[in-house]
């Protein structure tokens, strides 16, 4: 059976990060902790969400940087791609600026 709370320092070491930084993502809010007797845990639910909105705010983050490449006329200029795009970024950028020109 999975474990349905984390110490701070357990939650740190799953994320990949020190125990001081989660306990600053604690006390920063971006990590739900719930309090079980005296000890600071994390719920296992929380490291998902965690993780969930870093990949939401990444992938935001690069179709951002993709749609800076559109012209006016929405077109692509592929030769500022960086190298890591792939064909799934172009297809996002494609269905976002139909979108805008749809509403336009």
């Amino acid at each position: 059976m999975e474990k349905l709370l984390y110490t701070i320092s357990e939650a740190g070491e799953l994320i990949g990060r020190r125990k001081s930084a989660a306990y600053a993502m604690a006390s920063a809010g971006e990590l739900e902790t719930v309090l079980v007797g005296s000890q600071l845990m994390v719920p296992a639910e929380a490291l998902r969400s965690l993780v969930d909105r870093l990949r939401a705010e990444a992938k935001t983050s690069r179709t951002d940087r993709l749609l800076e490449l559109v012209d006016v006329d929405g077109r692509i200029d592929v030769s500022l791609l960086p190298d890591d795009a792939t064909l799934a970024d172009l297809a996002e950028v494609k269905r976002l600026v139909a979108e805008r020109q749809a509403v336009a």
